[in-house]
Formats: C-alpha cells, sequence, structure tokens
C-alpha cells in the first residue's frame, strides 16, 4: 500500500510538470476513456465521460499511459463523401466540384491549402467526390456549426446545377421461363400446350387423355357382352 502511495505521488508529481492536460479539458486515454478531467488530486484524476460517468485512474498508472488532449488541437478536420447519382452528366460534376470549393472558400477559418474537392471513383450506385478541409476553431462547439454550413452549402450546390444525391440501389434482372436462360416452348413438362386452359400442364393433360381411354374401352366391353 505504501509503495502505491509513493507511485501516486510521484505520478501527480509527473503530471502537474508536464501537464498533458488541465481542468476542464476534453482528453483520450489509451482508447479506452474519453472525457473531461474534473479533478487532479494527489492520488488519482478523476475524468467525467459523455455519457456522465465517472472515471477514476491512479495517478501512477495514468502518468505512463498514452494521453491525447483535444484542447491543444489547433485545427479541426472536416472529411466528407458527396455521392451524385449515375447520369449526372460531366459538366454537371465539374459545376458541383466548383460549387463546394465555393462554398468552402466562404467561409472564413478554412485553411485553404488542406482544402481538397475532388472526383474521386465510380462507386458501385455513386459518382464519388471527396471533400476534406481543416478549419481553425477556438472549441469543438465553434466547429459544429461550421460543419453545419458548408453540408449545408454542398446541398445548394447540388441542387443548384440539377444534380441529385445517390442512395445505394440494386438493379435486378428477372427473365421469363426456363432457368438457363432459354424461353419455355409449349409442349414440354410443366408448361400448358397452345390452346389448353390456364393452369392445365401438359403432363396433366396427358393423365386425362389416359383416363378417358380407359373408360371408353370398359363402355366397350359391357356393349359386347
Amino acid at each position: 500500500a505504501g509503495q502505491k502511495t509513493v507511485e501516486n505521488l510521484f505520478g501527480a508529481f509527473s503530471l502537474g510538470v508536464d501537464q498533458p492536460f488541465r481542468l476542464g479539458d476534453w482528453v483520450n486515454v489509451e482508447g479506452q476513456v474519453s472525457g473531461t478531467v474534473e479533478r487532479t488530486g494527489m492520488r488519482s484524476t478523476r475524468i467525467r465521460t459523455a455519457e456522465r460517468t465517472l472515471v477514476t485512474i491512479p495517478n501512477g498508472k495514468l502518468a505512463e499511459m498514452r494521453l491525447e488532449t483535444f484542447a491543444a488541437r489547433d485545427r479541426f478536420l472536416f472529411s466528407t463523401k458527396v455521392g451524385l447519382v449515375y447520369g449526372t452528366t460531366a459538366t454537371q460534376l465539374r459545376a458541383v466540384v466548383s460549387g463546394i470549393e465555393q462554398v468552402l472558400d466562404q467561409q472564413p477559418t478554412v485553411h485553404r491549402e488542406s482544402r481538397v474537392v475532388r472526383f474521386s471513383s465510380l462507386g458501385p450506385s455513386s459518382l464519388d467526390l471527396e471533400v476534406v478541409a481543416t478549419f481553425t476553431s477556438t472549441t469543438f462547439e465553434a466547429f459544429r456549426d461550421v460543419r453545419q454550413e458548408v453540408l449545408l452549402g454542398i446541398l445548394e450546390a447540388v441542387e443548384r446545377e440539377g444534380a441529385s444525391l445517390a442512395f445505394p440501389t440494386q438493379t435486378i434482372q428477372l427473365e421469363d421461363g426456363r432457368r438457363d436462360g432459354r424461353p419455355a416452348r409449349a409442349g414440354e413438362v410443366g408448361t400448358a400446350p397452345t390452346g389448353a386452359p390456364e393452369g392445365t400442364s401438359r403432363e396433366g393433360t396427358s393423365r386425362e387423355d389416359t383416363s378417358r381411354q380407359d373408360t371408353s374401352r370398359q363402355d366397350t366391353s359391357r356393349a359386347a357382352r
């Protein structure tokens, strides 16, 4: 117990000297715990998660863990994919790309050197545009507002050029007739001959003919007696 106490005291001292985070900072601890630093004591540090739970980590252990703090971030990354329907012309595609570039340029906090708007791929059900940019924002809340304005601007740029956003689709081609792709012929087993009542197969018709012949033979035998 005494050894653990000494480790936690040294951990608190190390955290105080290095200052990897401050009270109120949003941190990520080795991808396992994310939240706001609420308190740093001599023995442990408490982190409030997004689910409003409180996680307590001993300082001796915390000082040896990988810490990621978002408070020191100088830019926020915006990255999205815009899928347009097949049938969009090359002229429309170029106009949409140009329109999205203008939307990004109109944001005062955009880092222009990081801006990328390119036709990236022919997707399974869409023509894909890659949109990437970084923004200089002081808080994540401010970046959320910028992100919303950019997304709305992208929608307006697509609508203005008469294009449409794509969604996952699948086209299924159905063929009538046999499984091998050839149309079934009249008279084949399982197919009604020409002129037969609906729902009557060739096999069913043959059975009816045989039954009638048997009945006719019985009538002839009785008449002979």
